[in-house]
């Protein structure tokens, strides 16, 4: 994210979550997270978008935590654009079409939904994507491994849960210049 910041373009963060949801529906909840994300980024709106903000990539970042009421995904799109003002108005377009296909899909919208902000540094913003990640957290899928192997059942059967519900699926996905940045 450095090498692109230093080519010029503007980073936007937007984030993406839909309400929480019990143990056993994980999968449902990705999928829905996915399905609002590439319709908002689909047809002929958003390819004009794209012209006139000069958005060159993208990274998205799944992100899932457990709480005590279940599942807790939500969804990281960090934009690239031609400058910081282009990126702001890709991301504050991206959020309303995002908040306009919760609405028709009758999920709850709240004021949480999604959140767009400038991403102040690439440091602070990729420690801020790998947050969930950490192996000390008993939410993240290293700590609930941790517990299932020292008997906690119900670590157990969320690791399993997140496990088949993560199968195959990436948990970060570049295109554009976050590519381009990886043969650097």
């Amino acid at each position: 994210m450095r090498s692109v910041r230093q080519r010029g373009y503007g980073l936007y963060l937007v984030t993406l979550t839909i309400q929480s949801l019990p143990l056993g529906q994980l999968t449902d909840q990705i999928n829905t997270l996915l399905h609002l994300l590439a319709g908002a980024r689909s047809g002929s709106p958003y390819e004009r978008l794209r012209d006139a903000c000069g958005i060159a990539g993208t990274l998205r970042v799944l992100h899932i935590t457990i709480t005590p009421e279940g599942w807790h995904g939500h969804l990281h799109l960090v934009v690239a654009a031609k400058d910081r003002e282009s990126t702001k108005k890709a991301a504050e377009w991206l959020c309303a079409r995002l908040l306009e296909r919760m609405a028709r899909a009758g999920l709850r919208v709240t004021f949480r939904a999604v959140d767009a902000r400038h991403a102040q540094t690439p440091e602070r913003l990729a420690g801020y994507l790998l947050r969930p990640w950490r192996p000390g957290d008993p939410a993240s899928p290293f700590g609930l491994m941790t517990l299932a192997a020292q008997g906690d059942e119900r670590a157990r059967r969320v690791y399993e849960e997140l496990s088949m519900a993560l199968k195959g699926r990436p948990y970060m996905r570049c295109s554009g210049v976050f590519l381009e940045e990886d043969e650097e």
